[in-house]
């Protein structure tokens, strides 16, 4: 066999080069060894640990190493490596793999303990998690269970209105999902490969393997590098993208037996190269690097480095201390490390609000108590369950279909009763905001002071826990263009023959107004189009944003809304607004040169353009806060000085003809505090997008404003 070669050191030693799928060595008949042999590779279990244990530490203190993150691709080139290895050894055993077998290995050696985490917390989540959560982080659970989460969390990545998601106790499964995908397609490629090169000898054998693996390498290379240029957020998430890291890993265990025969000293330098490597990528990474993409190429070639390496027999070997037994005990326990600590400390955080040092070393030994206990209670001892692995494979599929079911269904059962409550509770909104008398919303605050001090509202509307579905309709009805998509929907609401054609336009801030210009337009029998895209206001600037797809598709958005407006006749008026917040088009000069472009051809065919002044900012904790307060007065306030924003849309129409403001924000705010609950009702989805309950209560009082800007629409 010739992945299994004994290399014999200066001293007499000899090296067990072949390793099984977990890494533990397959050893040839070898001399009397001169000191005793690890029952794993060092080098890998070292990997291993200090792989998870970056990665704990980046999320307890993401300031301190900033590219902990990089340890999940040094856990996914050690897949590749150690899976490949096993599949060309029963194929040249064999002259085949069986895929039953091995997914049956796998399924025993990954998901009791993965699923036995994701029980523990849907359990969490119904006793320490506030309901205002419980939809998505459901969902997540469910979909982790599936190992999909890595699918979901790159669609949320796109979806604008997902932004403010909450962090879930299962969101690192996305990794879990991207080796799980691995581990189902890997076997069968390299199947393939060997069943096509089967009449072939051992070493065409190999050269078949490599070329495919080269392949897929060179594609998902390539891919990674373009998609997360184009689309970070999803790249991060994508089996695709990260394909190419596994692949580097088989790559080595086609051809590293062969260069494993380098000497010792050699294979020192290489092995401190490779972790110099990893520790560059951890210290000097961040959220700011564009990652994977070619920035991956530093930890995946360090960690090759370091597995090429090996064990050198070497007075100078970082296994010396690589090698010592706490290093080993981690990385022995570092799977179950990696799925406890982000829920731990996730329930944490919920619990405690805050996590003070203590308590984040605290959750680094639970953590790897719970992990210890974990292996050696189920992860281990999975691995030989005699119930399993004295039958077929089959028997073990079904084991695992069966535990998936537990998990998946009660959760996602879970998340879509709480959906279908969210959907029922708005209903309720919109019939309590039809019906509702004096007080009620934005009249609180446009009556005189005190008119509304006896007035006790005995339920929030909506209920702070749905608060985030009560949304413009929209998001729904075919009239947005959401973050990648540039097409300009065109839509009529109203009277659509009305003589007074009104358009509103903007990004999600401009859709917050949609339910208040909706009324107003029906009331007034105008024709609204509304035209409005995610995180795009109308701008002749270029957006300026991290991923290029999303800059490409807001100016495709703007040139195509452009020749729209100007191709019709010409609007009465335009009403814009966008978020503050925002502003990515460079300078400050720049932003409002933009602004000012684009709407400068309407106003030269006469139509009217209105500004509403973008709304105050809360926490992203606010309807958290509501919630927990009941709505108390003032508990959940926050200083109008920290939640106004200077808008650069407001400053770019100061001096301009035919260019007027118009400032909602006094049912906000007043006397210096802006409120997220007013007469009764949550006016926040999030922390910036009105609540369309809270919008539909402003109808009145801002068509009235708008008909002081512009008179001649008043009475039509």
């Amino acid at each position: 066999m010739t992945d299994v070669i004994s290399h014999s050191t200066p001293s007499g030693r000899s090296h067990a080069l072949a390793t099984d799928e977990d890494g533990r060595p397959v050893f040839v008949k070898e001399p009397k060894p001169t000191r005793a042999k690890s029952t794993l590779r060092p080098e890998i279990q070292a990997l291993r640990a200090v792989a998870v244990l970056v990665v704990v530490v980046y999320h307890l203190w993401p300031n301190t190493l900033t590219g902990g993150f990089v340890g999940v691709d040094v856990f996914f080139v050690i897949s590749g490596f150690l899976i490949t290895a096993h599949l060309l050894r029963e194929a040249e055993r064999t002259g085949r793999v069986s895929l039953p077998r091995f997914w049956a290995k796998r399924i025993r050696r990954l998901l009791p303990a993965s699923l036995t985490v994701l029980a523990a917390s849907a359990v969490g989540v119904f006793l320490l998690v506030p309901q205002l959560y419980w939809e998505q982080f459901y969902k997540e659970i469910a979909a982790s269970a599936l190992y999909v989460q890595n699918w979901v969390l790159a669609s949320s990545s796109i979806d604008y209105l997902a932004a403010e998601n909450v962090a879930s106790p299962v969101q690192h499964f996305w990794s879990l999902s991207v080796e799980e995908q691995f581990y189902l397609v890997w076997p069968i490629l390299i199947g393939v490969v060997v069943l096509v090169a089967q009449r072939l000898g051992a070493r065409a054998r190999h050269t078949a393997v490599f070329v495919a693996l080269a392949l897929v390498a060179v594609a998902s290379f390539a891919f990674s590098v373009s998609y997360t240029d184009t689309n970070p957020g999803e790249a991060y998430f994508a089996t695709t993208t990260r394909a190419w890291e596994f692949a580097a890993g088989g790559l080595l265990a086609v051809i590293g037996t062969a260069t494993l025969r380098a000497s010792n000293g050699l294979r020192t330098l290489v092995a401190y190269a490779g972790w110099a490597g990893i520790a560059y990528a951890v210290v000097t990474y961040s959220g700011e690097t564009v990652f994977p993409g070619s920035a991956a190429l530093i930890p995946v070639v360090a960690t090759l480095a370091v597995i090429w390496a090996g064990d050198p027999d070497s007075a100078l070997s970082p296994n010396r201390l690589m090698g010592a037994r706490p290093v080993q005990f981690v990385g022995g326990i570092s799977y179950s490390v990696y799925l406890w600590h982000w829920p731990i400390i996730v329930f944490g955080t919920i619990v405690f609000t805050e996590l003070e040092v203590a308590s984040k070393f605290a959750i680094i030994i639970v953590s790897i108590a719970l992990a210890w206990l974990t292996t050696t209670l189920i992860e281990n001892p999975a691995r030989d369950w005699k119930v399993l692995v004295g039958r077929r494979p089959r028997w073990t599929a079904l084991a695992m279909v069966v535990a998936m079911i537990v998990v998946a269904v009660p959760t996602a059962l879970a998340s879509q009763s709480m959906a279908t409550q969210a959907t029922a509770e708005t209903a309720r909104a919109a019939t309590v905001a039809a019906t509702a008398g004096e007080c009620f919303g934005a009249s609180a605050l446009a009556l005189p002071d005190g008119a509304c001090d006896d007035i006790e509202h005995e339920t929030l509307t909506p209920l702070p826990s749905f608060a985030v579905e009560d949304e413009a309709e929209i998001y729904t009805n075919g009239c947005y263009s959401d973050l990648v998509t540039p097409d300009v929907n065109t839509c009529v609401v109203g009277d659509p023959a009305s003589e007074t054609t009104v358009g509103l336009i903007g990004d999600s801030h401009a859709a917050s107004w949609y339910p208040a210009m909706k009324t107003i337009a029906e009331d007034n029998a105008w024709a609204l189009s509304p035209f409005m895209k995610s995180s795009c206001p109308m701008s002749a600037a270029t957006k300026q944003d991290d991923a290029a797809d999303i800059e490409r598709s807001c100016s495709t958005w703007n040139d195509s809304l452009a020749d729209e407006l100007a191709s019709d006749e010409p609007l009465d008026v335009v009403v814009l607004a966008h978020s503050a917040a925002g502003d990515k088009y460079g300078s400050d000069k720049a932003t409002i040169a933009g602004f000012r472009e684009a709407w400068a051809p309407l106003v030269e065919r006469g139509t009217e353009v209105v500004v509403i002044r973008d709304i105050p900012q809360m926490t992203a904790g606010t309807n958290l806060c509501i919630s927990e307060t009941a709505g108390e007065e003032g508990a959940c306030d926050r200083p109008e000085n920290e939640a106004v924003h200077d808008d650069l849309l407001v400053e770019a129409a100061k001096g301009q003809p035919g260019v007027t403001v118009v400032d909602m924000n006094d049912f906000f705010c007043e006397n210096g505090t802006c409120s997220p609950v007013v007469g009764g009702v949550v006016g926040y989805r999030d922390s910036h997008h009105i609540t369309a309950t809270y919008a539909t209560t402003l109808a009145p009082y801002l068509g009235e404003r708008l008909e002081t800007a512009v008179p001649e629409i008043a009475g039509e």
